[in-house]
């Protein structure tokens, strides 16, 4: 039996923390989105921010990536051109994106809470068996004269 705990855990268990840490990873820009959306949702379409005059609009989801000369002439790469959006609209638009946000970061910290429980259980059930193992290896007349702690 491992003489360190953590070691002990480590060894066991490798595979699945990394695992929990690329999900982490990957749910990283969700996280920041959803705690950028709201600013942008006040200044934008509340404020009036790019909506100065009469029937204004603004592109939403407008997908342009810079890249080299090579690639493109122009050195962008427009993947979608997005949809022109009136204030109230902007507004609408914003606030279901935000609203799909928090479902997929609900869903991302449900999946890494059950897997961390999950990992912890059986972590935990395998600790007990050896320890059990253990146990068992000594006579029982030996066990009887032992202190329960």
């Amino acid at each position: 039996m491992e003489k360190n705990l953590f070691r002990y855990i480590w060894n066991h268990t490798k595979r699945d923390q990394v695992w929990i840490l690329f999900v982490v990873l990957c749910s990283m820009p969700t996280f920041f989105l959803f705690f950028d959306l709201p600013k942008q949702i006040v200044n934008i379409p509340i404020r009036g921010k790019g909506f100065e005059s009469e029937g204004a609009t603004v592109t939403f989801f407008e997908l342009k990536f810079s890249v080299p000369t090579w690639i493109s002439s122009s050195g962008q790469l427009e993947l979608f051109s997005g949809v022109e959006l009136e204030r109230f609209g902007y507004l609408i638009a914003l606030c279901m994106v935000f609203l799909a946000l928090v479902c997929i970061n609900g869903l991302f910290k449900f999946y890494i809470n059950t897997f961390k429980g999950r990992l912890g259980e059986r972590t935990l059930r395998r600790l007990r068996y050896e320890l059990i193992d253990l146990v068992m290896r000594f006579p029982s007349s030996q066990i009887r004269r032992m202190k329960a702690s």
